[in-house]
């Protein structure tokens, strides 16, 4: 068969092509046009999707997810409450979902949940150090390093993966901890965390992707391939200043408890919600809050 030249039309193809086929294979003129335009069309579809391949397949590569997702409890006056043997709940991560452009399905967390295990808390990932580039790797300073999580659990229902994380106030940079989510308090809003590990990538077609991966918000047809975690290896999580959904998502808690009770609305009355994802938000919250109280069950 001839061989594609670089540049080359669908016209300039297929005026080499069919008369090559035609000769060396006998086909019929038409049977010769079906055959060149399909050769043409594979090509066409394997340079897109060599274009899409940022990634090498089976290569290990370093990965930071974030999610607004930490379930720290605060006084009746916004102030953060010292830690207790029983430390923080935290969900780290939520599957089945696009993370920086990498669609993370709920098998790859739920397969790899357990080695979050006595891993490093840091701020900002500054207390392990992480790739900002193919030659550029931020060093590892452990005086970030404020904590450690443990108590890992997968959620079937909700794709989750939930942590207890310890903070010691002995450490070094406790009391920066501590002022930024006692500021978060006051506005209002959820501290972020960001999982940190390092993973391999394969590429799958988007419409294998479980329903209601919304691959087309991402810019993807049903044929495209995307890139997709196949392995994911933990390595810490640190407390950042935003993730990649956000409270209005449905993500975290309400920053405000008191003797276990959260007030989701302590200066707006429930009339005054009006955004439709805000009464998602508010119900979320609501659900979670009893989940901690224990007056509901998860899997």
């Amino acid at each position: 068969m001839p061989k594609h030249k670089k540049g080359e039309t669908r016209q300039q193809w297929m005026n080499r092509c069919i008369p090559y086929v035609i000769k060396h294979e006998g086909l019929t003129r038409k049977q010769a046009s079906g055959k060149c335009s399909g050769m043409y069309n594979t090509r066409k579809k394997k340079q897109k999707r060599s274009a899409n391949m940022e990634y090498e397949e089976g290569k290990k590569y370093f990965f930071r997810f974030d999610c607004p997702s930490v379930d720290f409890n605060f006084d009746a006056d916004g102030k953060f409450m010292a830690s207790n043997n029983k430390g923080y709940n935290m969900v780290i991560a939520i599957g089945n979902r696009f993370m920086n452009g990498i669609y993370v399905s709920n098998k790859v967390f739920k397969d790899a949940h357990k080695g979050f295990n006595n891993t490093p808390h840091d701020m900002n990932h500054m207390g392990t150090g992480y790739q900002v580039g193919m030659f550029t790797r931020v060093p590892a300073d452990i005086s970030y390093v404020v904590g450690y999580q443990d108590n890992l659990h997968f959620d079937n229902a909700t794709g989750e993966i939930r942590a207890t994380t310890h903070i010691s106030e002995t450490a070094v940079r406790y009391a920066e901890w501590k002022s930024y989510v006692d500021i978060c308090a006051k506005m209002g809003r959820t501290p972020n965390v960001s999982m940190f590990a390092t993973g391999k990538v394969e590429y799958i077609e988007a419409r294998k992707l479980p329903k209601g991966s919304h691959y087309g918000q991402h810019g993807y047809a049903a044929g495209d391939l995307v890139p997709c975690m196949a392995e994911l290896n933990p390595v810490a999580v640190s407390t950042v200043f935003t993730g990649a959904c956000s409270d209005k998502d449905g993500c975290g808690l309400a920053n405000i408890c008191e003797n276990g009770q959260c007030d989701l609305n302590e200066e707006n009355e429930e009339e005054d919600i009006v955004n439709p994802e805000d009464a998602k938000r508010k119900a979320y919250m609501e659900k979670r809050i009893k989940e901690l109280n224990g007056e509901e069950k998860h899997d």
